[in-house]
């Protein structure tokens, strides 16, 4: 299966994306918007980010809670991206095999009825 079929980000790709947005400091509305997932969804990956130590909130200077990397977030984030990258280099390298597949198949086809076309 492409990688570009598949629609649905899995949980690791969703952590991923909340430690990157994390990086800088996040609130939750922040972090719910950019992922797109309801404040509801957004709480388990958050609990489970703090939890595990991965995460840390404060509040800010306007009284909101922002969330921020921990150095073990950080550590988790550099492997996550190690990962990601990979995987798009595998995809997009598959991608591409693919698209050369297709051209020598639609080559051979063009080739075939040309020469079968009556003079």
């Amino acid at each position: 299966m492409e990688w570009s079929l598949i629609q649905r980000r899995d949980t690791t790709r969703l952590i991923y994306e909340i430690l990157n947005l994390a990086e800088r400091g996040a609130s939750k509305y922040r972090i719910v918007s950019a992922v797109s997932l309801n404040f509801r969804q957004i709480e388990r990956y958050m609990r489970f980010l703090l939890h595990s130590g991965h995460l840390e909130f404060s509040l800010n200077s306007q009284g909101v809670q922002t969330y921020t990397l921990t150095a073990k977030g950080r550590r988790l984030q550099n492997l996550l991206r190690e990962i990601q990258e990979e995987l798009n280099n595998l995809f997009t390298r598959s991608l591409s095999s693919h698209k050369q597949s297709i051209s020598r198949i639609q080559e051979v086809l063009l080739t075939e009825e040309v020469q079968h076309q009556p003079s």
